[in-house]
């Protein structure tokens, strides 16, 4: 059967058993699933019950939540703004969206309903995703996470609605049935329940006898009682007869969400849709090589590939490319399955000098979503100094079961965040080390000679660096003993909780590296260590012993959770970035129509060629087609070079437009000129804010902002200090770049420069804008293997920022500039490469759509900025070049 045949027909019965769903909900609903097999985390136990609660009836508020904190018990709280009778008018029936946080903040979910409880087999897929979005919103507004369960109104299914649910990220969707659950056959996005009413008693005492076998119950109550909808009240005096039963008999009483604990809702993929290679050393694979695996993957992929490795040595440099997602490496046996390489610092490269820590690495894992199981990744140089078995820099990484073998430097962890589960680590100095967030559980740490087991890179403000939960210390020779820790820079994290430790850890426990203000800076604690190697009372005194509050707070979690929601045992991302691509040339694109306000006209600063000749403006009724006014309207006369570059124009509450840009490579500053019309400039002057630092490179792309709640100006730009101020990581000393800022409120006196933003890797183009009540950073990722946007948040202008998003731009992008239009961003930048300007267009900073395809710039505009002006400015404008 050829592949097309095979695709129609997977497909045909895809949607055959999905309209069986649809017009058969309940018991025929769940049986039409399964012939198809879900993934258990491990045995479900007896007398598991999952209670959940609809259309947000006050009585849960008032009554239900009460009685179910005094129990310890978990539910669902399935939210929904009823329409009959009206949600909005009839509070003494419905709870308020405070009291819905309420129960939120007592621990139990709240989860969606659909916006109008309409039921999905009646609306189109649209109005569907409009239905969960408006809960999703209110529940953002309210600071409630994205939601991960849904119930379907009046238990309703239908095809799409399960492939949008799937889409939208939900893991469990509850229906009907009157059947009890068994995850290991049930579609978890179509889990049935029984309803409980004033009539039922008996069937619900005989349902909650059949939570056995490896089934789940799930029940469905409504109000308690349900004045909205009498038809499905559950009397009180019921109602706290089933939960006294619930109690008296142990059964575990949870949350849709935890169900998750029972079964991997991340197994429902269909195993169709993952593409599969066999590496096999002897020939009988589809590759030799790992490498050759990897290549074989498409550019921009978004799909699992799982490349199944054959027992063997590899030895080989193995690369795994930003641009390629979701690559699982799947050995047999961990022992037998070796990624191997010898290259160390020492080794001469093609310039004659030694290559360097960075350059050594057998195994560099670049792109994001990156899984691996069953692998032994080794660098076998031996003794002879750093030299890397594995670097991971990309986001969203899972180790499981696997080894890392090496001396010096075994495991690099430099950026993004990591999962290392049940996985054995063995080296001599600092053999695990960098500055990403990575939670270490159930592992085994092996010290083969005296040294250092972390040397950790933490930035500021990165609120964790490295986790050990559960783990095991142990030293290969009687004599090998190590610290847990020196702090390769200032404010290096590592944290060890229940960790059992031998006599191999020094009493000290943690090493300063011969700089003594560091011991002011660094994060280091410890949580119930055991063994002969915990020494709590000996321990140097600049390290912290958690109390049991502290340490109950270091959850997977919150580690790892993010901004986005990873969770790295199921490997889903609750709030997923979403680039939606330009149409491709033979495509029609739907247009974005912008309309300014009254009075009001888009505009954008720029300079062309090298910068030599000046300023650059150009004017857009649409923000889409931009058109230039045909003049230089100030030529730079500031600094060594005298050139105009990455021109940033904001203006101030008093009308006055402030200009600042950059002039030219080795100037330590930048320039200068205020205007009332954009015609008439001041003087130039050069700021030399970098003059305290004498080994700035550059100070390049100066960005401005006006911070209104401080009343000040606020200038962001990139600058290198030398000799390595910031780990270099495969980037040049002279051009590893961090985000700097100053503070001005009348461009005559200038805070001292300081460190705005060190995310850990080299960045450059800082743009901050305000959104809301939050504060977006748009900057470059200026990573020779990255080059490419992302955006960080914060709670103020001067941060601090948490976790940047995934990469949004694709090719070689730079130069951010930003106008908001309507409810929309536009994110205009440069692809230097191709010469010319992108844009992309987001409400949310998650989902971003290209729009390129209906932009058009002047020729030759580089990196310059956008802001509104009046009309009037554009008139006065216009008339000087006419």
């Amino acid at each position: 059967m050829n592949i097309q045949r095979k695709l129609l027909l997977r497909r045909l019965l895809v949607l055959l058993s999905a309209v069986v769903a649809s017009l058969t909900y309940g018991t025929a609903a769940a049986n039409a699933h399964e012939s198809q097999k879900y993934q258990l985390r491990g045995p479900v136990p007896d007398r598991v019950v999952v209670l959940t609660f609809d259309d947000a009836i006050l009585s849960h508020y008032t009554y239900v939540g009460p009685l179910l904190k005094k129990y310890g018990f978990g539910a669902t709280f399935y939210i929904s703004e009823h329409p009959n009778p009206p949600f909005e008018t009839n509070k003494d029936k419905y709870m308020a969206y405070e009291q819905i946080k309420s129960l939120y903040d007592m621990g139990f979910e709240v989860a969606n309903h659909t916006k109008t409880h309409a039921h999905v087999n009646k609306i189109d897929k649209e109005r569907f995703i409009r239905e969960l979005e408006y809960i999703e919103n209110r529940f953002s507004e309210l600071g409630i996470p994205k939601p991960v369960t849904f119930a379907y109104p009046g238990y309703d299914t239908d095809p799409s609605a399960l492939e949008t649910l799937t889409e939208k990220g939900y893991i469990f969707a509850r229906t009907g049935g009157d059947k009890p659950y068994n995850p290991a056959v049930d579609n978890p996005l179509l889990v049935p329940s029984y309803t409980t009413r004033e009539s039922n008693e008996k069937q619900i005492f005989d349902a909650l006898g059949q939570a056995k076998n490896g089934n789940i119950v799930v029940l469905t109550i409504h109000g308690v009682p349900d004045l909205a909808h009498p038809q499905v009240t559950t009397p009180p005096e019921l109602f706290e007869k089933y939960i006294k039963f619930l109690h008296e008999n142990n059964y575990t009483v949870i949350a849709m969400r935890d169900v998750a604990k029972y079964v991997d809702t991340s197994s429902r993929q269909d195993s169709s849709e993952i593409r599969r290679i066999v590496v096999a050393a002897d020939g009988s694979g589809q590759f030799k090589t790992v490498q050759a695996a990897v290549d074989s993957v498409p550019q921009g992929n978004s799909k699992p590939v799982e490349i199944h490795i054959k027992p063997g040595i590899y030895k080989e440099v193995i690369v795994v490319p930003r641009d390629k997602r979701f690559v699982r490496f799947i050995g047999e046996d961990a022992q037998k399955t070796v990624l191997t390489y010898d290259l160390y610092a020492g080794i001469l490269g093609d310039d004659g000098r030694p290559i360097g820590t960075f350059r050594t690495s057998s195994t560099t894992i670049v792109a994001d979503d990156f899984y691996a199981e069953n692998i032994t990744f080794e660098n076998s140089a031996g003794p002879v100094g750093q030299a890397v078995a594995l670097t991971a820099i990309g986001d969203r990484a899972v180790f499981r079961n696997c080894r890392f073998l090496g001396s010096q430097d075994t495991l690099l962890a430099q950026t993004g965040r990591q999962y290392f589960e049940k996985c054995f680590i063995e080296g001599r100095c600092d053999f695990i080390f960098g500055g990403s967030t990575a939670f270490f559980e159930s592992c085994h740490i092996n010290c083969v000679l005296k040294g250092y087991i972390t040397a950790a890179a933490t930035p500021q403000h990165q609120q964790y660096g490295y986790v050990f939960s559960n783990c095991k210390i142990t030293g290969g020779t009687p004599d090998a003993k190590t610290y847990l820790g020196r702090p390769w820079r200032d404010y290096a994290n590592v944290i060890f909780l229940n960790t059992e430790m031998s006599e191999v850890v020094y009493p000290a426990g943690w090493d300063n590296w011969r700089q003594p203000n560091r011991e002011k800076t660094a994060r280091y604690a410890e949580y119930n260590s055991t063994g002969p190697g915990a020494n709590p009372q000996v321990r140097v005194p600049w390290a912290r012993q958690l109390s049991d509050a502290e340490a109950k707070e270091i959850t997977l979690e919150k580690v790892l959770g993010g901004t986005d929601g990873w969770d790295p045992k199921t490997g889903k991302v609750r709030l997923p970035s979403k680039v939606i691509k330009t149409p491709n040339n033979n495509s029609t694109p739907t247009k974005t129509t912008y309309a300014p306000s009254d009075g009001t006209v888009y505009m954008f600063a720029s300079c062309k060629n090298n910068g030599e000749d000046g300023l650059h403006l150009a004017y857009s009724s649409d923000g889409l087609k931009w058109r230039d006014l045909g003049d230089i309207f100030l030529k730079p006369e500031t600094g060594e070079k005298k050139l105009m570059l990455a021109p940033s124009i904001t203006q101030g509450p008093d009308g006055t437009f402030h200009l600042i840009w950059a002039t030219g490579s080795g100037d330590k500053g930048f320039g200068y000129a205020c205007s009332k019309d954009l015609i008439h400039w001041s003087r130039q002057k050069f700021v030399e804010i970098m003059a305290h630092q004498p080994q700035t490179t550059y100070v390049l792309a100066p960005e401005l902002f006006y911070d209104d709640t401080q009343r000040q100006f606020l200038i962001i730009w990139a600058s290198t200090i030398l000799p390595n101020y910031y780990q270099a990581f495969q980037e040049p000393t002279n051009d590893n770049s961090r985000l700097w800022q100053t503070t001005t409120r009348d461009f005559e006196t200038f805070t001292q420069a300081e460190i705005f933003f060190e995310p850990g890797y080299s960045v450059k183009d800082g743009l901050l804008i305000k959104d809301g009540s939050r504060y977006a950073l748009i900057h470059k990722d200026d990573r020779s293997m990255m080059e490419n946007l992302r955006v960080a948040f914060g709670v103020k202008s001067s941060g601090p920022w948490g976790q940047s998003c995934d990469l949004f731009t694709d090719g070689l992008s730079e130069g951010p500039s930003v106008l908001r239009i309507g409810s929309e961003w536009i994110i205009y930048y440069y692809m230097y490469e191709e010469n010319r300007y992108g844009a992309i267009k987001t409400t949310d900073f998650r989902t971003f759509t290209d729009i390129t395809v209906e932009l058009s710039f002047p020729e030759d505009y580089h990196q310059g900025s956008a802001f509104a002006a009046s009309i009037f400015i554009l008139e006065g404008l216009k008339k000087t070049t006419s």
